[in-house]
């Protein structure tokens, strides 16, 4: 079943909202691109009974403009056919068909990943994930049959998809295929009965991840499932450790009543506190043993993880161990409120430093530190490394409150950073000034306001690597203005690396510095940049060296290898040399 559009011509601006409305229709509100039907995270919903032609896999990142307008020529002769009539284009993000026709351009744009139904009906983990049950059978029976040990190879990630979505049934359909093996069956072959045994063994060389799996997720019938009726007789203690992050505390019960102690018990604790249960965490504590809570270390998972509430119910529980490093971890956690928290319980600041509050850029938690750390340190980096964040505020306060210095690289970084706001502080505020690279750093990058406020109210200048790297990224304004106002010049450097046609030409019209053309000929050849080789050979170069030719012959493209045949004598010569010697 297809849909028929009538052929139609639509602007870049029809694309960007296609994409846009996908996006809209995806991640704000997460439904089926082929039903109408609401999707959990996990992908999982009832799709229409007629199998797609091709699925997603729904995770988009976010869109960049650059991506768009990179592939927006192509995508505008893709969906050329599309109707000009932008209700239409709504309509068609609803029809599933219409999708289809587009997915791999679509994806294409997103630089997002797609399948075609055929890869997507031989992979059982993707299968189970969008829960098409149907196909999933017809891949279990023709793999049987075709006698593949494809078949195995996908089997422990297909029965973790069936755990994450939380299917019973697809997971017991699973298990029967491997359990039990019927070695008398005289229909099989005997390769058949091997890879049957193969695939039983597979299968319970993992019940342990499968429970593990199974407690994470908080699938409760699936663990029973497995505790009771596959008769696993394995340890549990990995399953334990990790059952409270399902945040279900018969989960935690369940486990703990079959698991043994062991070195690595403890975990169990510091998991809690890291999913914020305090139910879980009081159970634990409660009727666990009390070597498993001396052992534990809640103050990281509950101060990592933000939960104050937790925090608040180690520090009043004598019981449980103080961590030294808890002022640490606030710090890390960039959280401020348990920072003082702590300060109030009388812990000492153990690791806690400036460094990490200006690379967090969390002032609040700076000025903290400031006023209730009285050993706290101030070296002359803090400045740079604010700067390197373009935190100016906090450049301001370090500058205000504290005796930290700074080095002529605050201004050289502020100005490789094109932060303009920065730069004028650090001019107006401080003292340390900048270097030369300041300037050759805002040429290279193209930041030409920073070039024009250097020029204007700096002395410093630049060297010879403001007008050779301007050249060679084809920041043409900024190689016009530098030939104009400053002195510094050039070196042949800045023609042998240009790669812009509008940059090599004003070099050759108005600089001395454009003996070496040779380079961006080679570098023309090898990009396949047709009007910079045309414009070189018929202004600059009278005869093309051997090499050269050389790199003709070697091309890639085409119309490089036609355009020198047609319109280079020497080239045919040494054409004619070259196949003579081959």
């Amino acid at each position: 079943m297809s849909l028929q559009v009538e052929p139609s011509k639509h602007t870049s601006e029809s694309i960007e909202d296609l994409i846009k409305l996908i996006k809209e229709r995806i991640i704000s509100t997460p439904k089926c691109l082929f039903c109408d039907h609401q999707m959990d995270p996990l992908g999982k919903i009832d799709h229409l009974n007629s199998s797609p032609t091709t699925i997603f896999q729904f995770n988009f990142p976010k869109i960049k403009s650059a991506y768009l307008s990179d592939h927006m020529e192509y995508s505008d002769k893709i969906l050329k056919k599309r109707k000009k009539d932008e209700q239409r284009f709504k309509k068609g993000l609803d029809s599933k068909e219409i999708i289809f026709q587009h997915v791999t351009s679509i994806f294409y744009i997103l630089r997002e990943k797609s399948f075609k139904w055929q890869d997507l009906k031989r992979n059982p983990h993707m299968l189970v994930l969008y829960q098409f049950f149907n196909e999933l059978k017809d891949y279990y029976h023709t793999l049987v049959l075709l006698k593949k040990s494809s078949f195995f190879e996908q089997q422990v990630s297909a029965f973790k998809a069936v755990i994450k979505v939380g299917r019973l049934d697809i997971f017991e359909y699973l298990w029967s295929r491997c359990i039990p093996v019927d070695l008398e069956n005289t229909d099989k072959t005997i390769k058949q009965r091997v890879l049957e045994i193969q695939f039983a063994s597979t299968i319970r060389n993992n019940l342990q991840s499968f429970v593990v799996e199974g407690a994470v997720h908080n699938r409760m019938d699936i663990v029973k499932f497995l505790l009771d009726t596959t008769g696993y007789q394995g340890k549990l203690n990995d399953a334990f450790i990790a059952s409270p992050k399902s945040g279900n505390l018969e989960m935690v019960k369940l486990l703990s009543a079959r698991s043994e102690q062991s070195k690595h018990s403890s975990k169990v604790f510091d998991n809690a506190a890291a999913a914020g249960n305090l139910q879980v965490i009081e159970w634990l504590v409660a009727n666990r043993p009390k070597k498993e809570l001396k052992e534990s270390d809640m103050y990281k998972g509950a101060i990592i993880g933000g939960h104050i509430d937790i925090v608040r119910y180690l520090l009043s529980n004598e019981s449980i161990h103080r961590s030294v490093s808890a002022p640490y971890y606030a710090l890390a956690a960039n959280n401020v409120e348990i920072m003082k928290l702590l300060h109030q319980h009388n812990f000492e600041s153990h690791g806690v430093t400036p460094h990490k509050a200006i690379a967090n850029n969390n002032l609040e938690m700076l000025i903290w530190i400031k006023e209730n750390k009285t050993d706290a340190m101030f070296p002359d980096c803090l400045i740079e490394m604010a700067i390197e964040n373009s935190n100016l505020e906090i450049v301001r306060w370090l500058t205000e409150n504290t005796t930290t210095m700074a080095t002529k690289r605050a201004m050289d970084l502020a100005a490789k950073l094109n932060n303009l706001e920065m730069l004028k502080y650090l001019h107006f505020n401080r003292s340390e000034g900048c270097s030369k690279m300041a300037m050759d750093h805002a040429c290279e990058l193209g930041h030409f306001n920073i070039l024009e406020w250097l020029h204007q109210n700096r002395s410093e200048g630049c060297t010879t690597y403001a007008m050779n790297n301007s050249a060679k990224n084809g920041h043409l304004q900024i190689l016009q203005f530098l030939h104009v106002n400053r002195t510094e010049g050039l070196t042949h450097r800045a023609m042998s690396n240009a790669t812009d046609l509008e940059v090599i030409k004003f070099l050759h019209f108005n600089t001395n510095e454009h003996e070496s053309v040779q380079e961006p000929l080679d570098a023309a050849i090898k990009n396949g940049n047709l009007d910079i080789i045309i414009w070189l050979c018929e202004n600059i170069i009278e005869r093309c060296s051997t090499p050269t030719l050389e790199k003709v012959m070697k091309s890639n493209y085409s119309h490089i290898i036609e355009w020198f045949t047609l319109n280079r004598p020497e080239f045919n010569i040494y054409r004619t040399t070259y196949t003579d010697n081959l």
